[in-house]
């Protein structure tokens, strides 16, 4: 397996694991984590730029011909394209992370559809709770009954609640793929 692989099936398996509730933080993060790369990669850029302003036409001319005879500036033998095949890994690093985000991003709007329509019946069943729990009651006996009763509905609420948000992508995901789930974009 060659590191591209490696990093495809990471970045893959990183997002298709997630669950309804988290893909939009997974994929915040790689967003994240790819404006840091790419800043990174402009300011090394933006380094070597001043770096070579700056040094003299002399020094150059040292650094190059002691590069040329295999020899780093310290003295230590220079490694061949060491820094280029670093640079091109890093570019590649890059484009496939923002490969993969635009990838994935094409089903958030439908993964956000099937989030508001898992969680959109617990919400009205939560309201309706809400409306009908009365705390009025003066008689302590059935104060404590309702407010029992009331805790239980909220209870088995919060797990519908917390299932729906737990629910795999990577079901919905392979559905998409062969048109099982109608796509909202």
């Amino acid at each position: 397996k060659t590191w591209k692989e490696d990093v495809h099936e990471t970045l893959r398996g990183f997002l298709e694991r997630a669950s309804l509730g988290d893909i939009a933080a997974r994929m915040d993060l790689l967003r994240v984590l790819l404006q840091t790369l790419e800043q990174r990669a402009q300011a090394q850029a933006q380094a070597q730029r001043q770096g070579a302003e700056e040094a003299s036409a002399v020094e150059e001319l040292m650094v190059k011909s002691e590069e040329a005879e295999g020899m780093d500036v310290d003295g230590a033998p220079a490694p061949v394209d060491g820094k280029r095949e670093k640079k091109e890994r890093r570019r590649e690093l890059r484009d496939m992370l923002a490969n993969t985000l635009a990838y994935y991003a094409q089903f958030l709007p439908a993964l956000a559809h099937q989030l508001t329509s898992r969680i959109g019946p617990v919400e009205r069943e939560y309201k309706d709770l809400v409306k009908i729990t009365k705390w009025e009651n003066k008689d302590y006996a059935a104060l404590k009954q309702n407010m029992e009763r009331a805790q239980r509905q909220l209870h088995k609420l919060m797990r519908k609640y917390e299932a729906a948000l737990q629910y795999p992508i990577k079901l919905l995901l392979e559905q998409l793929r062969e048109g099982g789930v109608a796509r909202f974009w």
